[in-house]
C-alpha cells in the first residue's frame, strides 16, 4: 500500500532516477504507480498518444497518476498524487 509507494519514491530518488524512456536525469522525474520513473514531458506525451489512460510502456500497468519524487523541482515527499490529465491541463494553462 502507501508504505511501499513511499519506500519506492525514496529508493529511485537515492539512486539518482532518470526517465525510464528518455534516459534524461532531469529533476522533473515522477514515480509511476508501478515504480518506473518518467519525467514529466514523457508522462504528457504517453498521456496524449492514446484515448483513455495511458499504460507503462514497460510492464503495461495503467498510469492513473504519478507523483514527484522527494526533492524533485515542483513537489516533495508529501506532494499529492495527481492524474495525468490534470497535470496536462496545468502545463496548458
Amino acid at each position: 500500500g502507501g508504505e511501499a509507494w513511499e519506500a519506492g519514491k525514496a529508493t529511485l530518488n537515492a539512486d539518482g532516477a532518470e526517465c525510464a524512456i528518455c534516459m534524461d536525469a532531469e529533476e522533473d522525474v515522477r514515480c509511476l504507480p508501478c515504480l518506473h520513473p518518467v519525467c514529466f514531458v514523457c508522462a504528457l506525451r504517453l498521456s496524449a498518444k492514446v484515448g483513455g489512460p495511458p499504460k507503462c510502456p514497460f510492464c503495461r500497468e495503467d498510469i492513473r497518476g504519478f507523483a514527484p519524487l522527494p526533492g524533485a523541482r515542483g513537489g516533495g515527499a508529501d506532494a499529492a498524487l495527481e492524474t495525468v490529465d490534470e497535470q496536462a491541463m496545468g502545463v496548458a494553462a
